[in-house]
């Protein structure tokens, strides 16, 4: 029981840091502790299960429900991040197209000599 405990606690607390690194925006390590988690709670599934152990893993899940709903909040400001990127390349580009400098006399001047 007391090894339920100690790996549900675990698993809690690398939940709560991975939550803090998608929130800073530090996905290599929160993408770590995901697996780390991960591992925990596969250990904690193969254990025999004890009568406090239905309302940990409930927390667990209402833990998890919260990073889905922050990663899936991270992905939209990453895609409206993309888009105003985009316009801003196209828009650019138009500013170049229409900066170009072409002397007309240019055209008619003799290059060689």
């Amino acid at each position: 029981m007391k090894d339920t405990d100690t790996l549900v606690q675990q698993a809690f607390d690398l939940g709560e840091l991975e939550l803090a690194c998608l929130r800073a925006g530090d996905m290599n390590q929160a993408g770590s502790m995901a697996r780390e988690r991960k591992a925990l709670v596969e250990r904690l599934c193969a254990l025999k299960a004890h009568a406090g152990l239905a309302r940990k893993l409930r927390q667990l899940q209402k833990q998890q429900t919260r990073l889905t709903h922050e990663a899936r909040e991270l992905q939209e400001r990453l895609k409206q991040e993309l888009l105003r990127v985009r316009g801003q390349s196209k828009r650019y580009g138009g500013y170049r197209n229409a900066a170009t400098v072409t002397s007309p006399s240019s055209r008619f001047l003799n290059k060689r000599g």
